[in-house]
């Protein structure tokens, strides 16, 4: 199993747990309100989306990765297409910013 497979497998773990929130606007709904640890924004993602993203979490100071594809992200946490995940439990922020970080550099 590659870091990737990983990386995807613990994503859907976490949508499991009720850990994960996706989508644009109930991502900026949790970074507002606090509740966000760490938005994971896909690769692919529009240069648009991602400056709207980064620009919120940094206000907010909220980790903000990119990561995987909008398919892949969709189709390991039980979904259609998703662009921009967010992360609620710090356990699962520290696993998924590790697998993320290997991802990268074997990939």
């Amino acid at each position: 199993m590659t870091n990737g497979d990983k990386f995807y497998a613990f994503l859907g773990l976490c949508m499991r747990a009720g850990k994960l929130v996706t989508g644009f606007e109930q991502s900026i709904r949790m970074i507002r309100r606090g509740s966000a640890v760490l938005v994971i924004t896909a690769k692919d993602a529009s240069e648009g989306t991602k400056k709207r993203i980064s620009d919120k979490c940094a206000f907010y100071e909220v980790d903000c990765i990119y990561a995987g594809e909008k398919d892949l992200l969709g189709k390991h946490i039980g979904k259609g297409e998703r662009t921009v995940l967010t992360v609620t439990d710090l356990n699962f922020k520290y696993k998924l910013m590790k697998l993320a970080g290997s991802m990268d550099n074997k990939e």
